[in-house]
C-alpha cells in the first residue's frame, strides 16, 4: 500500500454488527478547524481620486496666490488691514483644514465611543444568558 493513498471511509455496509456506531457527517467538519476565507486581490493603477483632487486644487490655489499680487484693503469687525487677496485664500484654507481635523476627530472619538458601549452592551447581554 501506498503511504499517500488515503483509506476508503467506513459505510454502514462495511461496518459489522459488533462495531462502533459511526459519527455524524458533520461531526468531523466541527473538529477541525476553519479555514481562513480566500484573500481578495485587487490590481488596479494605485492612483487615488481625492490625492489627484487635491493636487490639482492646490495648483489652482497656487496660480491664484500668483496672480493676485495687488494689495487690497479690509475691514472687518473692528479690524482694518491691507493684505493680498491670495492670502486671504491661503488662510481661509488653512482655517478650514484646522475645522474639517477638529470635527473629523470629534466624530471619531463619538463613534468609538459608540461602539464601545455596543461591545460592553453585547458581553453584558452574553453574560446575562
Amino acid at each position: 500500500m501506498d503511504p499517500n493513498d488515503q483509506p476508503s471511509p467506513v459505510t454502514e455496509t462495511d461496518a459489522g454488527a459488533g462495531s462502533e456506531p459511526m459519527a455524524e457527517p458533520g461531526a468531523e467538519a466541527a473538529a477541525t478547524p476553519a479555514e481562513p476565507p480566500a484573500r481578495t486581490v485587487r490590481t488596479g493603477t494605485g492612483i487615488m481620486p481625492a490625492v489627484v483632487t487635491g493636487i490639482v486644487l492646490a495648483a489652482a490655489v497656487l496660480a491664484f496666490v500668483a496672480q493676485n499680487t495687488k494689495r487690497i484693503a479690509l475691514e472687518w469687525l473692528w479690524l482694518d488691514f491691507h493684505t493680498t487677496p491670495g492670502v486671504l485664500v491661503l488662510v481661509a484654507l488653512f482655517l478650514g483644514v484646522v475645522a474639517a481635523v477638529i470635527v473629523g476627530a470629534i466624530v471619531r472619538r463619538n463613534r468609538r465611543i459608540r461602539l464601545n458601549e455596543r461591545e460592553e452592551l453585547a458581553q453584558l447581554r452574553g453574560a446575562g444568558s
